[in-house]
C-alpha cells in the first residue's frame, strides 16, 4: 500500500489499511472558533503544530474573513505552518455527510494520509526499510481545523474515531481553553454535528 509514495504493510483485514507502526503516531484536532489570526497561531505555536489539515467542506468564513482558505494559507505561510485541504474528501457540512465520506474510496484515501502524516510527529516515520523503506525523519505535528470550537460540536469527532479505530494511531483534540482530551473509541457523544453562527461559538 502507497501513501504519497511511501510503502507501507497492512497489518489486518480492516477496509482502512492499517499500517505496521512500531510505536503510536498522533495528529491533532482543533476549532478556529472566533479567534483573531494572533490568538490562533499563538494557540498552534503552544501545542508545536506545524501543519494545518483544513476539513471545512466550506473553506470560508462571513464573520472572519481571516479564516477564509486563501487568507488562511497565506497566513500559515507567514507562520511557517504547512497548509493542507481535504474538505471535499473529508468535510462535514454537505448532504453527502461524513459517515458516508468516511466509507468511500476517496475518504479513506484521505485517512490514509492522515496516517502517513501523523507518523512524521512522532518518529514513526524513521522505522527502518523493514516498514517504509528510506523515508526522511521530519519533525512536524499536523492538525486537524475545522470552525466549531469544541470537537464534540464537530464532524472532527468522526475522523478521530475513524483513525483511533485502526489501532495505529491516537488522536488529540485541542481546546481553546489550551486543555487537551485524547479520543477515546466510542467517542460520539452527539447525534449529528452542529454549526452555529460562528459569531456565537465560544470565544
Amino acid at each position: 500500500f502507497f501513501v504519497d509514495g511511501y510503502k507501507f504493510f497492512s497489518t489486518c483485514s480492516c477496509d482502512l489499511t492499517c499500517f505496521a507502526f512500531l510505536m503510536v503516531a498522533t495528529i491533532y484536532t482543533i476549532g478556529h472558533s472566533s479567534h483573531s489570526v494572533g490568538t490562533f497561531f499563538k494557540l498552534l505555536r503552544a501545542y508545536g503544530i506545524t501543519g494545518i489539515v483544513d476539513v471545512r467542506s466550506i473553506p470560508a468564513s462571513g464573520r472572519f474573513p481571516h479564516f477564509k482558505k486563501a487568507k488562511l494559507a497565506r497566513h500559515c505561510e507567514e507562520h511557517n505552518v504547512e497548509y493542507i485541504w481535504l474538505g471535499q474528501e473529508l468535510g462535514g457540512r454537505d448532504e453527502e455527510g461524513i459517515e458516508t465520506k468516511l466509507q468511500r474510496e476517496a475518504g479513506k484515501v484521505a485517512l490514509a494520509r492522515l496516517l502517513s502524516l501523523a507518523t512524521q510527529s512522532s518518529g514513526a516515520g524513521v522505522l527502518g526499510s523493514a516498514c517504509l523503506g528510506d523515508v526522511p525523519h521530519r519533525p512536524a505535528k499536523y492538525c486537524l481545523m475545522c470552525s466549531e470550537a469544541h470537537w464534540t460540536n464537530c464532524h472532527r469527532r468522526f475522523i478521530g474515531e475513524a483513525l483511533v479505530s485502526t489501532g495505529c494511531i491516537q488522536v488529540v483534540h485541542l481546546n481553546i481553553d489550551s486543555s487537551m482530551e485524547t479520543h477515546s473509541l466510542g467517542s460520539l457523544h452527539i447525534t449529528s454535528p452542529s454549526y452555529p453562527n460562528l459569531g456565537a461559538v465560544e470565544k
